[in-house]
């Protein structure tokens, strides 16, 4: 039995946006025009926190559990369950209905250092026991970040339910132009978009996993996972793929996923041990991405492990 201190920063983003909405964003409303451009549901996530966590290890059995204080540096989500754009004829006409919510953490101290919220997790391991296993296969199931963060009452909310038409302004009187600019404030007020400060709370965009593996050769191991993050966008991401040992120091992995946030992905890390007290690992979820020219599912990334 070991109990390990865990201390690691966060940095977490995930959207999912409707065809209708990219389209709008990128190429305007002209080809809209006569008709709605259906813009929901949508939902955009961004999180930053810190953890700082102790736990067991019970490297014989395969198990691990570890709680967390979490450190909520910063939030800024929204949730669109529904938005629509009907564009008229000649533009004349723009009506807009909109349901949704909006939260963002206090954008005055948002910076490396400052805590916005404070919450709680619970990351753990448990290796399913399986008896008999003459063929050594072993079921493991993982939750990581598995907890909650409460935002102090500097945050900002929004909730909106309503419809939006505009029509043109009538200008009255040419010359006292004065009376028609219309400011920011009064904008705002118009469109019912003035934040209000308010505490709350959100989940914490945890990673669900299951793992089985199976030695099929010496030094091999083929390995198959269902894994699932709560974040926009995400969703069940099944991957398959083998193990090799190559010596006592260093492993090598290559796997087949689909889902996540893309779609077929072919890629692959290494993991290698420095010493008695180093591991440093990197990986790519899309191998083929940096040869093709299509970013989708393309990514790199690198993880270093000491034992204090």
């Amino acid at each position: 039995m070991a109990a390990p201190i865990s201390i690691a920063h966060h940095d977490r983003m995930g959207v999912r946006f409707a065809p209708d909405m990219y389209n709008l964003t990128f190429f305007g409303n002209a080809a809209y025009e006569g008709r709605r451009a259906d813009l929901g549901p949508a939902r955009f996530a961004h999180f930053r926190y810190q953890t700082i966590g102790m736990g067991v290890v019970d490297s014989r059995a395969g198990h691990m559990a570890r709680v967390e204080l979490v450190i909520g540096q910063s939030v800024n989500k929204a949730d669109v369950r529904w938005a629509d754009l009907y564009t008229g004829i000649d533009g004349r006409v723009l009506r807009s209905n909109i349901r949704g919510e909006y939260l963002r953490s206090d954008t005055a101290s948002s910076n490396g250092g400052t805590m916005n919220g404070i919450g709680l997790a619970f990351s753990g391991k448990w290796r399913v026991p399986i008896k008999p296993n003459p063929h050594g296969l072993q079921i493991t199931l993982e939750a990581e970040d598995l907890g909650f963060c409460s935002w102090s009452q500097q945050s900002l909310t929004l909730n909106r339910d309503t419809t939006i038409e505009f029509r043109g302004i009538t200008v009255a009187n040419i010359l006292a132009l004065d009376e028609v600019i219309i400011g920011e404030d009064a904008l705002l007020d118009t469109l019912g978009l003035r934040y209000r400060m308010n505490s709350a709370a959100t989940w914490l965009p945890f990673t669900l996993r299951a793992m089985a593996s199976l030695p099929f050769e010496t030094n091999w191991t083929l390995v198959a996972e269902l894994e699932q993050r709560n974040l926009p966008g995400f969703v069940p991401q099944l991957s398959i793929g083998a193990d090799r040992a190559l010596g006592k120091r260093w492993n090598a992995r290559t796997q087949l996923a689909m889902g996540g946030f893309g779609g077929l992905r072919l890629g692959g890390d290494a993991t290698v041990l420095i010493g008695s007290r180093w591991m440093l690992q990197a990986g790519t979820p899309h191998l083929p991405a940096f040869f093709t020219g299509r970013t989708r599912g393309a990514g790199i990334w690198f993880a270093a492990n000491v034992i204090l």
